[in-house]
């Protein structure tokens, strides 16, 4: 009898036990399945989020396609900059997308919209003296910027080639050729983050919290509650402008058209005389800016054409048989401080005077004829604009955010679009975060 009670026992024992080992099976599978689940769910909709910010960038592309086939001229107040109905938190299924850019420097605003690529300075075509105008910068730090991007292996008298970078403890050969980024830059001697982005660590433009903390948390700030942003803004590896006019056809080139050119297209604005001066002077020297037909002498040859005239022409003729023109500077869209640097200090009141005319009645500028509606302006600083500036631009940065409310999903991309092709490309695409 007590032995079929130890075995009736044994038996529950091992009931028991089996019941219990199942159930932390079963409690492992639910907890896996679960795990599984909440794993695929964060996918689908960080994937929703990201799809969320692509849509931003391509609503960014249509805009400036539509932009580009209406408009003379890129400003400010398009709907590719300015446009808080397409880009501030648009609803779209189950989420919301929106394209932000910096405003007002001065007091933190932030703009629904894209960022003009040409209203910086490209790093590939600035010389020496526009890029010692950028804040605290030196020659220690320009030379090697130069000498990183040129074809030679000359280097400057504060520069770095191949054989500073290969001493280095992970070495590595100078380029010699051009930046594909601005973050390229972070390769070149003697450059640092705090040069390159200031406080503004993350590039989004906003004073936040850990950039206004002095050193708290990174980065180093001194929390004076303004945002010091470095070389970043000003800078950029990809503008240009298509040599065309604004009515998207081929210019003439001054310095390669002949007399037959020159006169089937400007000879209803120019004399024979005025187009047989022009080809006299370009052959003893060639124009380096459609701005030194005002006057230019070389060879004993001398051209002098009347500002009027000018202006009825200007959009129509180039310097150049490039069909880019690399590095150009939208004078509609570039900040004061980036004409600043371009002019220099002693051309601070015409910089003043060019921001003031596009934010008038009369502004903006449709080409660069009507910069010579600037009171006072002299020839010689019309010529200097003519040698950087734009009035259209080809190139654009777009930093598009997606975010799905009932899982705080957020994903963020920052795309360069290319709309002096047909159909638009992307050249560059970073996921943020």
């Amino acid at each position: 009898m007590s032995s079929k009670r130890s075995q009736k026992g044994m038996a529950l024992i091992v009931v028991l036990w089996l019941t219990a080992v199942l159930g932390i099976i079963t409690m492992l599978f639910y907890r896996q399945a679960t795990l599984s689940l909440k794993i695929n769910r964060n996918i689908n909709e960080s994937t929703q989020a990201r799809y969320l910010a692509e849509a931003g960038v391509y609503r960014v592309m249509a805009e400036l396609t539509l932009d580009g086939e209406q408009t003379q001229s890129d400003h400010l107040e398009e709907t590719w900059s300015m446009n808080q109905e397409a880009f501030g938190d648009v609803l779209l299924g189950d989420g919301v997308y929106r394209v932000t850019r910096l405003g007002s420097a001065e007091d933190n605003t932030v703009e629904y919209g894209a960022v003009d690529e040409c209203s910086k300075i490209n790093i590939n075509t600035a010389d020496r003296e526009t890029l010692l105008r950028l804040p605290e910068a030196t020659e220690e730090i320009v030379d090697p910027i130069i000498d990183w991007r040129d074809s030679d292996d000359d280097q400057g008298e504060f520069g770095a080639e191949s054989d500073y970078y290969q001493s280095l403890p992970e070495p590595y050969e100078a380029k010699n050729d051009v930046y594909d980024s601005v973050e390229e830059l972070l390769l070149v001697k003697d450059m640092t983050l705090d040069i390159l982005y200031g406080e503004d660590v993350n590039t989004n433009g906003v004073l936040d919290l850990n950039e206004n903390d002095g050193d708290k948390s990174y980065p180093l700030d001194n929390a004076d509650g303004k945002l010091d942003r470095g070389w970043h803004p000003y800078l950029t590896a990809y503008s240009y402008e298509k040599n065309v006019s604004s009515t998207g056809e081929e210019r003439i080139n001054i310095n390669s058209a002949d007399q037959e050119t020159l006169q089937s297209a400007v000879g209803e604005d120019l004399s024979e005389t005025e187009i047989n001066s022009i080809i006299s002077v370009r052959d003893e020297e060639e124009f380096a800016s459609v701005g030194e037909l005002l006057d230019k002498s070389a060879g004993g040859q001398r051209v002098s054409i009347s500002r009027d005239k000018l202006k009825n022409i200007i959009d129509r003729i180039t310097t150049s048989d490039e069909e880019a023109l690399q590095g150009k500077v939208n004078l509609n869209t570039a900040s004061k401080e980036v004409l600043m640097i371009l002019l220099g200090e002693e051309n601070q009141e015409l910089v003043e005077k060019i921001v003031e005319y596009r934010q008038s009645g009369e502004g903006p500028f449709d080409d660069l004829g009507e910069v010579l509606d600037l009171d006072g302006i002299t020839d010689a600083q019309f010529q200097s604009i003519c040698e950087f500036a734009c009035t259209k631009s080809s190139v654009f940065s777009v930093r598009s955010a997606g975010y799905l409310e009932r899982s705080k999903a957020y994903k963020e991309i920052y795309a360069v679009v290319d709309r002096g092709v047909d159909p638009p490309e992307i050249r560059n695409w970073k996921v943020l975060r």
